[in-house]
């Protein structure tokens, strides 16, 4: 969208609209805008290596508490 502020700008729009190259228009400066693409890792971090060390110890709770009460059988035919 297009916000035109003063009556200049409005004739300097319908001036560049009725010129034929309206579509193939260089850029004013010769440089594209750098992007800001901030710097990505795969390493989680902080909070989610506790959810995880949580999750692990949940997990190896969970495990634990059924192995005692004799519910998990490994050692079954499958």
């Amino acid at each position: 969208m297009i916000v035109l502020v003063n009556d200049q700008q409005r004739y300097e729009l319908q001036q560049a609209e009725q010129q034929s190259d309206r579509f193939d228009r260089e850029v004013e400066d010769q440089q594209l805008p750098k992007l800001n693409l901030p710097d990505i890792t795969g390493v989680p971090e902080p909070a989610e290596w506790l959810l995880l060390i949580v999750g692990a110890v949940a997990l190896w709770g969970v495990y634990r508490y059924q192995h005692v009460l004799g519910i998990l059988k490994l050692k079954g035919n499958w």
